[in-house]
């Protein structure tokens, strides 16, 4: 998260907004994290030269997103706006075992689960060793009820 990499110091001058805006410190440098798409409701005030203005800086993950936030919503390409790679950390290899092939699946449900759970029954009958493991919800957004489903 960019927050958590500001030092100390920094923090109390910042405010970064990760997705979904509930509170506007306007005695702070704002930072708009967008994580959604622009389908996203959340994001449609976007739309809006206003809405765009409350912010110092609007950080997309990727330039694809950008892409899609510039063509569907109009959201300007200029200075205020950045794109941001999603980052991981490295980890080591490690020999894998040969007799299963394991998936994992951690985004959010409506960002692909729906078309890998028909991929995934067709691969399975030519990998019988194939393993999936969906790590997925909507709580990320305050939705337990749409996990239900």
């Amino acid at each position: 998260m960019i927050a958590s990499r500001l030092s100390p110091e920094l923090t109390e001058h910042f405010q970064v907004i990760c997705s979904r805006i509930r509170k506007i410190e306007e005695d702070k440098i704002r930072v708009y994290w967008v994580h959604d798409l622009p389908q996203d409701p959340e994001t449609n005030h976007l739309r809006d030269p206003n809405s765009r203005d409350r912010f110092h800086k609007i950080v997309f993950c990727g330039n694809w997103q950008y892409n899609q936030y510039v063509n569907l919503l109009g959201v300007p390409q200029n200075e205020s706006c950045v794109t941001l790679d999603t980052p991981i950390e490295p980890i080591n290899y490690v020999e894998k075992p040969k007799d299963e092939i394991r998936l994992i699946y951690t985004s959010t449900p409506q960002r692909g689960l729906a078309i890998l759970v028909p991929v995934f029954i067709e691969l399975s009958k030519k990998y019988p060793n194939l393993r999936l493991d969906v790590f997925s919800s909507f709580s990320i957004y305050g939705w337990n009820e749409a996990d239900k489903p």
